[in-house]
């Protein structure tokens, strides 16, 4: 993006990139511009040698202009820029300052009798420099410059006794040293304009790049929450799951801890599908989805593991554990209503499950087998009820507690 710049005046066309780039470049600047302060003050004062070398019998009064007017203002311009103000006195405060400088360095040539005055004139070219240099706006830099100038040029035309000729060449030395100055501090601020703007530029092409790579990534982590969910329930899907159970399955074997998996069908889904339509059959899959995921913990997962079958992957829960939440469920998912044009509905929902304690190793597909075996005895079993898969170090037939509930092993199902 280009951001033009009058090119006489040295300013941008936006104000806001207009007064960004004053704020910053006096913010920059503000370290030179104490420096400057502090040696104006030190060469104003050692050039009080020359007071007492060139005009002894008057350099009491240099030295009150020196010492108690200029220094102590040089020096209070330095404390208070440290003032969290300055930026907005800065003007007024260095014009008046720039001016008081000037001025005072003028009285000295005046008060100075010639030829010895013309050293002093190398202190106005210091002025000069100084007010180009150190002082980060253009435009107070030119009128201190020139105002200097005609000061001078006042003062050597009716106050100096300065022959012509020395009239003439200290003239024509300061002007053509303010020309070349103003010259130089122009290209100067037109350079430090341009880094700038081509700074900016850059600054927000980055800040657009960013902000449209954290948008791709944001939308590719979107499409992979949403390929990692299922679109109905909003509950994980199968893939999610086998992923997550695998890293279970590892964090088990190494952790030493238990781990168990539930398998869960809706009993005669076919027939809820058939009797209210597919609408109310999606409604209710949510109402299950939503009353599993309301039962387990937030470290559990709870997957649509396809049609109306659900799995929940149980991390560090053994076998008691593990069909003491499944009989809560079956009851809680019996107790679940839909409503519907016709009425409220209920289902039933059977159940299997398969645990490893601590010093099992299994896969997660051997696991899922087991559940899935476990799933079928309770199915035919009537429905409505839970069985679990244990290994045959169990006791054979072992009677749980709840409706329809019981476990078995591999060797001696149901």
């Amino acid at each position: 993006m280009i951001y033009p710049f009058n090119l006489l005046k040295l300013r941008y066309s936006d104000k806001q990139i207009e007064d960004d780039f004053r704020e910053e470049h006096f913010s920059k600047s503000l370290k030179k511009h104490r420096s400057a302060l502090l040696m104006g003050t030190f060469l104003y004062a050692v050039f009080g040698l020359l007071d007492w070398v060139i005009i002894p019998d008057k350099y009491h009064i240099c030295w009150f202009i020196r010492f108690c007017i200029v220094c102590p203002l040089l020096i209070w311009t330095y404390f208070i820029s440290f003032s969290k103000n300055y930026r907005k006195i800065f003007k007024p405060n260095v014009l008046l300052l720039g001016l008081v400088i000037s001025m005072g360095l003028i009285a000295i040539i005046t008060i100075a009798s010639s030829p010895g005055n013309h050293l002093y004139y190398a202190g106005l070219l210091l002025c000069v420099l100084f007010y180009f240099e150190f002082i980060p706006d253009q435009t107070l830099s030119n009128i201190l410059v020139w105002s200097t100038f005609f000061l001078y040029v006042i003062a050597a035309l009716f106050l100096i006794d300065t022959p012509w000729i020395f009239f003439f060449n200290n003239t024509f030395i300061l002007l053509s040293f303010n020309i070349a100055a103003m010259f130089i501090s122009f290209s100067l601020e037109r350079s430090r304009r341009s880094e700038y703007l081509q700074r900016r530029t850059i600054k927000l092409q980055a800040e657009q790049l960013n902000r449209a790579l954290r948008e791709v990534d944001q939308e590719r982590r979107r499409a992979e929450e949403l390929s990692l969910r299922d679109p109905l329930t909003g509950l994980a899907n199968r893939r999610h799951f086998y992923t997550a159970a695998d890293r279970e399955i590892r964090r088990k074997n190494r952790l030493r801890h238990s781990i168990a998996v539930m398998l869960l069908d809706i009993d005669r889904f076919k027939s809820v599908n058939d009797t209210h339509g597919h609408a109310i059959g999606d409604r209710v899959l949510r109402k299950v989805a939503a009353t599993i995921s309301g039962s387990t913990r937030s470290s559990d997962l709870v997957c649509r593991y396809g049609g109306e079958e659900f799995a929940v992957l149980l991390p560090e829960t053994d076998f008691s554990s593990a069909t003491s939440l499944g009989r809560r469920l079956i009851e809680r998912i019996a107790k679940t209503e839909t409503t519907t044009e016709k009425g409220s509905i209920s289902v039933t929902a059977s159940m299997g499950i398969a645990a490893l304690d601590e010093d099992e190793s299994e896969t997660i597909e051997i696991l899922l087998e087991r559940a899935d075996h476990a799933l079928y005895v309770a199915k035919n079993a009537g429905r409505n009820q839970l069985r679990a898969w244990r290994q045959l170090s169990e006791r054979q037939g072992d009677e749980l507690t709840g409706q329809g509930t019981e476990t078995f092993n591999e060797a001696t199902p149901g």
